[in-house]
């Protein structure tokens, strides 16, 4: 018998205006040009769980409330439970959550590589999303849905709409060593590698390593597999 997976499902602080599953193209446009979804559409996609388990669904990523989004009845959720996961592809891509961070697999390997996003909201708003001061009101039902692996258990809300305001994107690579998330900036590199500091210096200088690129980041991260 297949095994049930429930991905238990909280409020999310997103806006809702008309969105409905068969219309599904270019969502961002309904809410700011570069911001909310990484993708313009939810994608086909799939959650591993750390105890084995799968479920599929409709997946996007929120970059605002770094939350992984799913849809079902012309509703948009969110996945509360993440710590439960492994990883979520999102059509050819895969996600983890580290650190509390949502991070875009990049490379995998002894040392991986990763991409964090996170949106650039003004401090001087309220918490609310963009600038609201909530956005928010009760649960109206619970639902479910259903999958060929596993069932996605979630809460409906009726979510109000907001202000619509640029928000800016700003993006981070970073390396995971040992189970450690480490940002990719020399300073954080030498500190991890500090008996190792001159020669992966040296490294650095003779190849021209420019630790925002991700090409050259990659060599830098196969030269530091021989010191683990």
């Amino acid at each position: 018998m297949k095994k049930l997976i429930s991905l238990i499902i909280t409020l999310t602080l997103i806006q809702y205006i008309g969105f409905c599953q068969d219309d599904n193209s270019n969502i961002n446009a309904r809410y700011t040009k570069q911001s909310l979804f990484l993708f313009n559409t939810f994608e086909e996609g799939i959650a591993y769980f750390d105890d084995g388990g799968i479920a599929k669904a409709k997946y996007n990523y929120n970059v605002v409330y770094n939350e992984f989004c799913y849809i079902d009845n012309s509703k948009i959720l969110v996945v509360s439970n993440v710590d439960e996961l492994d990883s979520i592809q999102i059509g050819n891509r895969i996600f983890r959550h580290i650190d509390n961070k949502i991070l875009e697999t990049i490379k995998s390997g002894k040392i991986s590589i990763f991409l964090s996003r996170k949106a650039n909201i003004p401090s001087d708003k309220p918490s609310g999303a963009y600038g609201t001061e909530s956005n928010t009101s009760a649960v109206t039902k619970k639902t479910s849905i259903y999958s060929n692996y596993g069932s996605i258990v979630g809460e409906y809300a009726n979510i109000q709409s907001e202000n619509n305001l640029e928000i800016s994107v700003s993006e981070n690579l970073h390396l995971l060593i040992n189970n450690e998330l480490i940002l990719a900036a020399k300073l954080q590199i030498y500190k991890y590698f500090k008996n190792n500091k001159t020669e992966i210096k040296d490294f650095i200088k003779r190849n021209d390593i420019n630790l925002h690129e991700i090409n050259d980041l990659e060599s830098l991260a196969s030269f530091l597999e021989k010191f683990i």
